[in-house]
């Protein structure tokens, strides 16, 4: 157990001094904050030097990103291989029926993953994700399960929701005063004995026959909280949740995290929420005193009143720096959810209310113990913090801007003008002339011909494009070997021209990044899924299941560890918008090789020769994996292909011949 202080005020006062940042971190902070801002606008800001702002690098991102989300990916759930008893072990048959047992419930879980991942939305979310990773450098994932009392197992909404609510949270309440969570002196008992008198109420008016499992609650006396067994259980919807977080809202363990892969060693995660001031008073119970400790202004939600209080306030040590915890003028304050692995709780705080808000026991939890984890798409060796791609290519985008700027002034200046003395002409007779239409006639108070005779032209200078725009072209290429994204991708691609094919630079570039973070991508989503089926086999039941995948889903109802440690989950995809012309060409090439073999096999027949092509035909068909493809089709002996060749071109001739009208001559003869 963890070396805690036993008070609830000196645990809130250490967790505040563990979400102070560090000054190692403050300059990342602001440098995050800066990136998005140049990314995500098409005007630099005012201090910027280049007055005309194109921002290709945006444009260069967005194509990367296109290029790196994954075709329609899927989960797979597999059986783990275990080792076979053997038929003589007399519990070979009980042995063989788990395995089929199993079968059935990663098929299950499957299913259920499936629609989860329709609910939230993983495909998209995915794509944000890698898209704010490429911009800051780093981006973390929450996985997480809820219970939506609004909806029914199905998904569908049902009516008094907040009813439905009030149960389940009666249920966890009553559950954990019975394990000894909490006694009487806790906010929570207090909150458990209200929804207690909820409860009876609606039990008596629905005035239950005998029987009933409502009239043990209805017969409840006052003042007796209500045990768990007799609450009613609303069947309500549970499903995976999963949510991008801000690295500047996340706190770890810096003793014992060091580097991204150190992850499971830390004791502790705190991940800053905002709330407005009100939405904290009703959601966390705060009394009078509370919501003053919050700050000005409130709200008394009770009798919707203003009220005035006084605005915590803490000291700064040396090397560390207080973040202010209000935001949006005061309106919103910092709502720190720590996960605390030692503990075993989630518990919610806000800075300057002295006690833990609530708590929560980690009944569902993933196999790293906490349900973060973290992507860095471009780590640097010794940072835990990775660079983006507005770090990498930042100083070309300022040099395009700059180039981009010194053209426009270029050509303003080819531009003639002419002048005239001062005053010949009034104001409203210019402001005429600018606004003219074309082939109008204008009315002047000055006479024409007087104008005319002021009037002296002046020829612009000399533009010269080579001057700016071949340096504007040097930083977009720049910018795109230090992405690997090749100005064929930014185009898009055809059948004639592959997007890796500018140069053998950026095609290494692109083979080789494109690749790693294809591959992260995919690993990223698998362990979303993974924490998703550890949430689904501690949480749902087998009805639960069955109304997602089915009236024949198989779902376990004891020794749940045992079945979630012989599950693994992966996830296959059909590649990616970037290489699914390539997997086609792939296929149809290695289609016309496998034709190749079978014929070859035919004249090896012939000749009295042993050829397996069926073995090597059917694994190639059946194989997912072209990148499989190349080294099977090198193992097979030369001679070999080149009897598939020539079978290959018998056969053309015989098509051509076949073709042919009676009498023609043959094809490529010369006529005499």
């Amino acid at each position: 157990m963890s070396d805690a202080p036993s008070g609830e005020a000196e645990l809130v006062q250490k967790w505040s001094e563990q979400a102070r940042v560090p000054s190692w971190l403050t300059a990342i902070f602001e440098k995050w904050a800066t990136e998005r801002t140049y990314i995500h606008t098409t005007a630099m800001a005012e201090d910027q030097p280049s007055k005309v702002a194109v921002n290709y690098l945006y444009r260069a991102v967005i194509a990367k990103l296109a290029l790196l989300q994954p075709e329609n990916p899927q989960p797979v759930v597999k059986r783990t291989q275990y080792v076979d008893p053997g038929a003589d072990d007399p519990r070979a048959e009980q042995w063989r029926q788990f395995l089929a047992f199993q079968e059935r419930v990663a098929q299950s879980a499957a299913c259920v993953l499936k629609r989860w991942a329709q609910e939230e939305h993983l495909g998209g979310l995915t794509e944000r994700a890698v898209l704010e990773a490429l911009v800051s450098g780093v981006i973390w994932i929450k996985s997480g399960f809820m219970e939506d009392a609004g909806r029914d197992p199905i998904g569908r909404s049902v009516r008094h929701a907040g009813a439905r609510g009030n149960l389940l949270t009666l249920r966890r309440l009553s559950a954990e005063y019975e394990a000894g969570e909490f006694d009487k002196d806790d906010y929570r008992y207090a909150e458990m004995m209200a929804l207690t008198d909820f409860a009876r109420d609606m039990a008596r008016a629905a005035n239950p026959m005998p029987g009933d499992p409502r009239g043990a609650l209805a017969e409840l006396p006052d003042g007796m909280p209500a045990p768990s067994h007799l609450v009613p259980e609303p069947k309500v919807w549970r499903g995976g949740t999963v949510s991008l977080v801000d690295p500047e809202n996340i706190r770890f363990d810096t003793q014992r995290v060091t580097a991204p892969e150190f992850l499971h060693l830390g004791r502790f995660f705190q991940e800053r929420s905002w709330m407005t001031r009100d939405e904290a008073a009703e959601e966390f119970h705060l009394t009078d005193e509370e919501k003053k400790a919050l700050g000005s202004p409130w709200r008394d939600i009770r009798t919707d009143q203003p009220s005035v209080g006084n605005t915590a306030s803490d000291s700064d040590p040396a090397d560390t720096e207080l973040e202010d915890d209000t935001r949006d003028g005061g309106r919103e304050v910092a709502v720190w959810e720590r996960h605390d692995l030692e503990l075993g709780q989630v518990c919610w705080w806000i800075q300057g209310i002295p006690r833990v808000l609530a708590r929560r026991r980690m009944d569902a939890t993933t196999k790293r113990g906490h349900p973060y984890q973290v992507f860095i798409p471009n780590p640097a060796p010794g940072r835990f913090f990775g660079l983006s791609d507005v770090t990498l290519a930042r100083k070309e985008q300022d040099a395009l801007n700059q180039a981009l700027t010194d053209d426009y002034e270029l050509r303003v200046a080819s531009y003639p003008f002419y002048a005239v003395l001062a005053g010949l002409i009034s104001p409203e007779d210019l402001d005429k002339i600018r606004r003219r239409e074309p082939n109008a006639i204008v009315e002047l108070t000055t006479k024409a011909d007087d104008i005319q005779k002021a009037l002296k032209k002046f020829d612009g200078e000399k533009y010269d494009p080579n001057l700016t725009l071949p340096a504007a072209r040097e930083s977009q290429r720049a910018i795109e070997m230090l992405l690997g994204l090749p100005t064929e991708a930014m185009q898009g691609t055809n059948s004639a021209t592959r997007f890796a094919t500018q140069s053998q630079i950026q095609s290494d570039n692109l083979s080789a990044q494109m690749g790693r973070i294809v591959r992260m991508i995919t690993e990223l989503q698998r362990q979303v899924y993974e924490d998703w089926t550890d949430f689904a086999l501690a949480c749902m039941s087998q009805d639960e299941v069955r109304a997602i995948a089915g009236p024949f889903a198989e779902w376990p109802a004891f020794d749940r560890d045992q079945i979630a440690r012989g599950m693994t989950v992966e996830v296959v995809s059909a590649g990616t918008r970037a290489n699914r012309r390539g997997d086609l060409e792939d296929m149809t090439n290695a289609m016309q090789v496998v034709n190749g073999m079978l014929d070859a096999r035919a004249k090896a027949l012939q000749q009295g020769m042993e050829f397996p092509v069926e073995d090597f035909a059917k694994r190639l068909t059946a194989s997912l994996d072209l990148r499989t493809t190349g080294p099977m089709i090198k193992a097979i002996p030369p001679q070999v292909i080149q009897q598939a060749q020539m079978a290959q071109q018998e056969q053309a001739q015989a098509q051509i011949a076949a073709a042919q009208p009676p009498g023609a001559p043959p094809a490529g003869a010369v006529p005499a």
